[in-house]
């Protein structure tokens, strides 16, 4: 039984990437479709996610569609201390509700030149699981991030090892390359252990800071390919 734990809507517009870091990248769009980096929520802010999904038949019915549902809270500062994010995911529509899990992370973000900027997040997941949720274990994952720029362009490289790939609790590694086309457009091409994953983050203007990510796991293997859409916001509790 494989599942990837790291998906959901992830971009880092200018404005959330200043406020997060401190070093503003310009109006650009910088995501990592599918696969999650080490920047985590700044604090006093939460976050709502909904993925949507197109993959192997799961379940007694042979479903091919599903969908999840997170909601996120940063609190701390990244920049100056460390942030800190709960998550509460719901892991399936079939039956809204009724499995899911808890999740929680430390993440810390510094700039050790002019360069760019990094991240390191230690991340726990699958706590207090229910329902289907609960046949899988507990799981940690240790990864590291690195914004920076290719010419006016920012880009965003992500490495790390997890144990939330499979039943086993096997440590392995994931990693994502990400890079902004412009205002509007980003791509990204990444791994879970074994599985590729490739991807595309729109944010237009007119979504005032709402994502959209689409991406294909598996993309070599016609059993197991996924295709996924996420969408997410964030919203500060300061109002600002």
């Amino acid at each position: 039984m494989k599942t990837i734990l790291f998906a959901g809507a992830m971009a880092l517009a200018a404005t959330g990437a200043t406020a997060q870091t401190g070093t503003p990248l310009g109006k650009l769009t910088l995501g990592t479709a599918g696969l999650s980096t080490a920047f985590g929520l700044s604090g006093q802010t939460v976050a709502l996610s909904f993925s949507g999904s197109y993959g192997p038949v799961r379940g007694p019915g042979g479903e091919r569609l599903d969908a999840s549902t997170a909601l996120s809270l940063g609190l701390g500062d990244p920049v100056s201390g460390v942030g800190l994010q709960f998550d509460v995911n719901l892991t399936s529509f079939r039956s809204f509700g009724a499995s899911g899990n808890v999740s929680a992370s430390i993440h810390k973000a510094f700039q050790v030149n002019t360069k760019g900027v990094y991240s390191v997040m230690l991340a726990a997941g699958n706590l207090g699981a229910w329902g289907d949720a609960e046949a899988l274990p507990e799981n940690a994952s240790l990864i590291g991030s690195y914004m920076f720029g290719i010419g006016p362009h920012p880009a965003i490289v992500t490495l790390g090892a997890t144990t939330a790939l499979n039943a086993n609790n096997d440590v392995e590694a994931i990693g994502s390359f990400g890079y902004s086309l412009n205002s509007d457009w980003a791509v990204s091409i990444g791994f879970a252990g074994d599985t590729p994953v490739i991807g595309a983050t729109w944010q237009p203007g007119f979504l005032q800071g709402t994502p959209i990510s689409v991406s294909i796991s598996d993309i070599d293997d016609d059993t197991q390919r996924k295709l996924s859409i996420d969408i997410g916001r964030t919203f500060s509790l300061t109002g600002n």
